[in-house]
């Protein structure tokens, strides 16, 4: 679904803007209005994919990308993600509507980035505090490689493949899976995990019909993963569930991803409770 980002009219008398050089000016309009902007003001944006959406070469960007970091008005962090500061201040703070995407906004941004983040703009230190403290994302510390159980299948079913932990991660070492082992893996562990951001994970890997080769894979998706898996634990599973069927059905394998969920889970709830709603009426 295609953005809507409101420029005031003001932009191009602005003190700051008529300072900038022609190429600057673009650069900026574009960090503002691009498809990949989020209601926070903080968005995942690689170099490549800018170099490629404006058409400027990677130094040129990095360039200006330096000048606006240093007038403390855009930041690049880690050469991949955007700040643009004030950006929030120029939102409609007083709907609720608004407040409630931003929180879900800074629920995606890693934990290192919103710590940055917190140091450059205080004003947003409220939201991130409050994002963190619900969800305990802000722990910095790596999180501990995932152990894959090693106890007997029950009666009856194939199997378990030999799955290994941290002592054997070395490239020659990879014992490889069958689709099988794969689906094993997916469908009697991850989906009856105690924790249950990995059973929500192993959902979508059934619900995307991923094959892994072997653990390090599985592994290496579960990381991929994990924060949007957290900031889905508010809702119900059965919920969480459905709308991933519904972007099966109605969706192609690759224009979905557990980040699409999450966007969806909040209409499709508002959906279900006015059905509800007419049925009992």
């Amino acid at each position: 679904m295609a953005k809507q980002r409101i420029i005031n009219t003001k932009f191009w008398s602005d003190d700051y803007i008529t300072n900038l050089k022609p190429l600057e000016r673009y650069l900026f309009l574009y960090l503002l209005t691009n498809g990949h902007t989020a209601i926070c003001g903080v968005y995942e944006l690689p170099l490549r994919i800018m170099a490629f959406e404006t058409g400027l070469d990677k130094e040129m960007l990095l360039k200006i990308l330096a000048r606006f970091t240093k007038e403390k008005k855009i930041f690049y962090l880690k050469e991949c993600w955007i700040f643009v500061k004030n950006f929030i201040k120029h939102q409609s703070s007083e709907s609720k509507t608004v407040k409630i995407g931003i929180e879900n906004s800074l629920r995606l941004v890693p934990c290192d980035i919103l710590a940055q983040i917190k140091e450059i703009d205080i004003s947003y230190a409220e939201g991130i505090d409050k994002v963190c403290t619900r969800y305990h994302i802000l722990e910095l510390e790596p999180e501990p490689e995932l152990i894959p159980p090693t106890e007997v299948a029950p009666a009856g079913a194939p199997a378990v493949p030999q799955f290994y932990g941290t002592n054997q991660t070395s490239l020659n070492k990879k014992p490889q899976w069958t689709e099988e082992d794969s689906k094993i893996y997916i469908e009697q562990y991850m989906m009856n995990d105690k924790k249950v951001h990995i059973r929500i994970l192993g959902y979508y890997f059934k619900a995307k019909d991923f094959i892994f080769e072997n653990y390090p894979m599985v592994n290496a998706a579960i990381r991929r993963e994990t924060r949007v898996a957290v900031s889905l634990l508010p809702y119900p599973l059965d919920d969480i569930i459905a709308v991933m069927e519904w972007c099966r059905r109605t969706q192609t394998d690759y224009e979905w991803k557990l980040e699409t969920v999450f966007k969806r889970i909040d209409n499709y709830r508002a959906e279900a409770h006015f059905r509800r709603k007419q049925l009992t009426s």
